[in-house]
């Protein structure tokens, strides 16, 4: 079971030589082999429910011997695709369209277009989907179609590739999904709890460092689990989000004492704090009486 960084011709040959087997998903959906797969599995009638919360779909199909291959599909993952998609597509047409009204009133360059117009694309990471055309204080763009219904086509779907003859469909399955477990795991204790940059040189403030950020993610966890126990499918990060937005506000009483009060949580953030077994009694966390001169 490995990443899909791990996924090519000279690495699947290193491992079938050393007599391992493996469960790997195809890098991109530019890969003759996914497109292949997928018609296969849509001309077996492979359903895909709309149901955000339906179980995901397979179907094994025949794409080379000694290989198979497992479409998935998932209508959350669709979504999720969508949505991504239809974010940085609307930001790379925002800036296109500014480029646009520029180009002439700017009289830029054909290069300085052609340079603005890439940047734009490779940073909206949907590049790929437009096409356009540069001149002197002219600028144009249009949407690939073709491409565009392509990628919509293939939203919610991915495929597993192993050399196991004997693995059942639904434990390859569960094989890759428990390797998307960890893979979540290691970018919460990266970015959600900071694991980088380690600012100690001695190897034990280093290991100390590494085990107060794994003890935090065990507490985190805990804390998902509990959020789940309670009908909340949130994870961690979205509900350190919510209730990031309860603020403590601290004012002065008639001269007479210092009030910090907590603003009121809305019916999302008090599901979470009921669900972790805190309940606000009291918008008022304290009060400092003042001297009286």
């Amino acid at each position: 079971m490995c990443d899909r960084g791990m996924f090519s011709d000279a690495n699947l040959t290193a491992l079938e030589e050393q007599g391992f087997k493996y469960v790997l998903c195809l890098r991109s959906r530019e890969q003759k082999e996914f497109g292949q797969a997928l018609a296969a599995a849509l001309g077996q009638g492979l359903r895909r429910p709309r149901e955000l919360d339906a179980e995901r779909v397979l179907a094994e199909v025949s794409v080379e011997p000694d290989r198979r291959h497992l479409v998935v599909y998932s209508a959350m993952r669709a979504r999720h695709d969508f949505e991504v998609r239809d974010r940085r597509l609307r930001r790379a047409l925002e800036a296109l369209w500014r480029l646009h009204e520029r180009a002439p009133k700017e009289y830029l360059s054909e290069r300085e277009i052609v340079s603005r117009a890439t940047r734009i694309l490779v940073e909206s990471k949907v590049g790929k989907l437009f096409e356009y055309q540069a001149g002197f204080g002219s600028f144009r763009f249009w949407l690939r179609r073709d491409l565009y219904r392509r990628e919509r086509r293939a939203d919610g779907f991915f495929v597993l590739k192993t050399n196991h003859p004997d693995l059942p469909a639904p434990e390859i399955l569960q094989s890759y999904l428990q390797l998307q477990e960890v893979e979540r795991a290691f970018r919460a204790v990266k970015t959600l709890l900071k694991l980088r940059p380690v600012y100690h040189w001695r190897q034990p403030r280093v290991e100390a460092h590494i085990f107060i950020v794994f003890l935090a993610f065990l507490l985190a966890k805990v804390l998902e689990l509990k959020l789940h126990a309670a009908g909340l499918d949130l994870s961690i990060a979205h509900a350190l989000d919510q209730l990031a937005q309860l603020k403590a506000v601290e004012h002065t009483w008639e001269e007479q004492a210092i009030v910090v009060q907590a603003t009121r949580p809305d019916r999302l953030t008090e599901r979470i704090l009921t669900a972790l077994g805190i309940r606000l009694t009291s918008h008022v966390v304290r009060v400092t009486r003042t001297a009286v001169a």
